[in-house]
């Protein structure tokens, strides 16, 4: 097993604290505040966006570029299912 490169320790450590960040950001909304019933689809499109920053940042292949990839966000790529929720 080999160990991570400091180089990738200090990538994961932003990574996660952006990830941070991003939360209090859509917590700190009034929409959030003021409308529980929107407070699990934002949730849902954070853990779709970490997913999509981790898949286009973190984990692309050397034998496969991102320059030959797609490289679009789309929520709901990631979660089949649509959630319930009263309109806006």
């Amino acid at each position: 097993m080999s160990t991570p490169t400091p180089t990738l320790i200090e990538a994961w450590r932003k990574f996660q604290a952006n990830l941070d960040k991003a939360r209090l950001m859509v917590e700190d909304t009034p929409r959030f505040k003021d409308c529980p019933q929107h407070r699990a689809e934002a949730y849902n499109v954070l853990f779709q966006a970490q997913a999509y920053a981790y898949n286009w940042i973190i984990a692309p292949r050397l034998n496969h570029p991102s320059i030959y990839t797609n490289r679009v966000f789309m929520p709901g790529h990631y979660c089949p299912v649509k959630l319930n929720h009263e309109p806006l």
